[in-house]
């Protein structure tokens, strides 16, 4: 009842600001400018919500009162169309016309004469207007944006030929012709037209470039805008290098690394050629760098090889040879040739020392070790020498990360809380990120010593922190998820304490016994609360131990449990099997997409998405 008396207020309030603007405008007193202003707001939010009608009448209003508000125009044009009024906009526009003299008032009439389905009238009045105003830039620009609008291409086209024409200056309505040509599925003249751009600015080619990109979204089309490139580069001598550097940009989005690498070669020639002496040291190798870096990231390792050797060999000064050897370096790393990684970082390092690479070199060292080959003691070592060594830098901290991370490994969780310790000490010059990072994983520690009460006090300084200047983080989302999980399930000690120790065990990699350890708990409490959580790192077990069909099932039992809370993630698991392990493409697809289709506020959408775009790359 309440809401309805507010309804029937505000309704009457509309009707008297309404009828106080009308009684106005007959008696010609204009609207101050607070009431404008208010009568355009209430306007907005009438087309916003909808109510066409009411917000042209608002509209029209404050045209009466000042035909030069052209926002007001062009909302009462939006809204009269949005409705189809077109007779009420014709005698608006006779209106404004008595007042001043516009020429989007003529353009817009012949646009309701098209809309009427007067189509010949229609373009017979455009073409007046282009007449009439011939050596006027608005008539040309007007008319032609309305006869785009419409889908009239050929004559949209037409029209900024003829301003060309007239004008005698082919460079003017480039982007609008390109667009045109980009609608129409004609990429040669698209091409062709950002040439001209690209002649009178070649210091905008990255811009350029990324409008070809946006448009070449099949093979098809990229091809296509290849082939006009490369026919236009003898004619376009002057900006050579600009069009091979998008050739170059081109192919490799297709991953064509042989034609691309032959036009950054081509690039690096230009460069070599046409610098001065000052820029020649800065943009050498540029180009080859930054080919081979995109080609070791998308895998495509000889092209990778090939550019940072050659690289290093032509231009063994440029400050991109340093990188292009540990590039090199990570080659060995990408194919999993682990052994040879080791010893090209130990020969960058030893050749670099003072060069932050060598630094990252030895980072990597002790990474392999640690992640790819478990050698846990080896890493230790790397990790050793980087706190001893390089005391004053940011790599140093990661180290004592890494080393927590062996010491936890070893099940030396007194070490682990000692190095933690120690970046919580050294803390007045860490970024707030790595505290609160150090806070979590001792946190976590407590978790696994079966020490619930504390883990959550510690968890909830990390929760409670004042962080309102920054969106959360990893690690305060992860503190606020396990500090819920404890939260929830404290009156089950038994089932925290199993978990906790099972993802100790999974941490360390000993998947046998943290499978075996769940799996013993579960028979005697198969109607424990944390059953989703454990049947999660279960499936993890099996999926490291190869039964990847029971990790499917333990997935399976997650998502069928309509009350539980990881269903998605459920699904996000499943189709990492099937996909990663099974090799199941379609079963995989069917995962993700079920994800999307069941689970549309997922907080794992788009890494759901991600990876179906994977997918049909891959196919």
């Amino acid at each position: 009842m309440k809401l309805k008396i507010i309804n029937k207020i505000f309704s009457l309030f509309f009707i008297f600001l309404f009828a106080f603007v009308v009684e106005t405008i007959e008696g010609q007193t204009l609207l101050p400018d607070r009431q404008t202003r208010n009568l355009q707001r209430i306007a907005t939010q009438l087309e916003m919500s909808g109510r066409f009608s009411m917000a042209a009448e608002r509209y029209i209003a404050i045209l009466k009162q000042n035909p030069r508000n052209l926002s007001s125009y062009f909302g009462a044009k939006r809204c009269l169309l949005r409705t189809g009024n077109y007779d009420k906009f014709e005698n608006l526009i006779l209106f404004l016309q008595k007042s001043r003299r516009d020429l989007r008032y003529e353009v817009d009439l012949a646009e309701i004469e098209f809309l009427k389905g007067h189509e010949k009238k229609a373009l017979a009045h455009w073409k007046q207007i282009i007449t009439e105003n011939s050596k006027n830039h608005q008539a040309y620009s007007l008319v032609g944006s309305a006869l785009m609008e419409h889908h009239l291409y050929d004559e949209a086209i037409n029209t900024y030929k003829q301003a060309r024409k007239t004008f005698k200056d082919s460079n003017i309505y480039i982007f609008e012709m390109a667009n045109i040509y980009a609608l129409r599925s004609d990429f040669k003249p698209f091409t062709l037209e950002y040439l001209k751009y690209l002649q009178k600015n070649p210091g905008q080619v990255s811009f350029i470039e990324s409008r070809f990109a946006s448009v070449a979204k099949t093979p098809e089309i990229s091809d296509e805008i290849a082939k006009t490139l490369k026919k236009e580069i003898k004619s376009n001598a002057a900006i050579s290098k600009e069009i091979y550097q998008i050739l170059g940009g081109l192919f490799t989005r297709q991953k064509k690394y042989k034609e691309a690498f032959s036009f950054y070669l081509k690039l690096e020639n230009e460069n070599e050629k046409g610098a001065i002496k000052r820029q020649k040291a800065q943009i050498k190798g540029r180009a080859l760098f930054n080919f081979g870096n995109t080609a070791l990231k998308d895998g495509a390792f000889e092209y990778a090889q090939n550019a940072f050797q050659l690289l290093v060999k032509k231009y063994p000064k440029s400050p991109y040879a340093l990188r292009s050897e540990f590039g090199l370096a990570m080659l060995y790393e990408g194919q999993k040739m682990y052994p040879q990684a080791i010893q090209a970082y130990n020969n960058f390092a030893n050749l670099h020392p003072k060069s932050i690479e060598a630094l990252r070199a030895k980072m990597r060292i002790g990474d392999i070790y640690f992640n790819n080959l478990f050698q846990v003691d080896r890493a230790k070592e790397a990790y050793q020498k980087i706190v001893r060594d390089y005391p004053n830098t940011s790599l140093r901290t990661e180290a004592l990360f890494r080393l927590a991370a062996c010491a936890l490994v070893e099940d030396d969780l007194k070490s682990a809380k000692a190095n933690l310790q120690k970046i919580l000490h050294e803390s007045r010059t860490l970024k707030n990120e790595n505290r609160q990072k150090a806070e979590l994983i001792l946190a976590k520690i407590s978790f696994y010593q079966a020490r619930p009460t504390a883990a959550l006090q510690q968890l909830q300084k990390i929760v409670d922190a004042d962080n309102k200047s920054k969106t959360p983080d990893l690690n305060e989302n992860d503190a606020l998820e396990l500090s819920m999980l404890i939260q929830e399930n404290l009156n089950d000690s038994t089932g925290l304490a199993v978990l906790a120790k099972a993802r100790l065990l999974n941490m360390q990699r000993r998947y046998k016994e943290s499978k075996k350890f769940i799996d013993d708990y579960l028979q005697e409490n198969n109607q424990t609360q944390l059953q989703d959580e454990l049947y999660l790192l279960l499936a993890d077990d099996l999926r490291h131990l190869g039964e990847y069909n029971l990790a499917i099932e333990k997935m399976n039992q997650v998502y069928g449990n309509e009350e539980g809370l990881y269903r998605d993630l459920a699904l996000l698991k499943a189709g990492e099997i099937y996909q990663e392990d099974l090799k199941d493409l379609k079963k995989a697809q069917e995962s993700y997409e079920s994800l999307l289709a069941d689970f549309p506020t997922s907080i794992y959408l788009e890494e759901a998405r991600k990876k179906i775009r994977n997918l049909d790359n891959i196919k």
